[in-house]
């Protein structure tokens, strides 16, 4: 089984992402993804990571 990871902040979340997502999900059996943190960020957060 191949596991594929992805990560960023994702905010906002727009149809690029989603994007991101089919064609990682298409390279594996598994896909991973990882929400960066606000706090993390090196940026002020849009929509706070509870709700992403």
């Amino acid at each position: 089984m191949k596991t594929v990871f992805v990560s960023g902040r994702f905010n906002v979340l727009h149809p690029g992402h989603i994007r991101l997502f089919k064609f990682a999900k298409e390279c594996g059996d598994k896909l991973i993804v990882a929400v960066e943190s606000d706090e993390l960020s090196a940026e002020g957060a849009h929509v706070p990571e509870k709700m992403r």
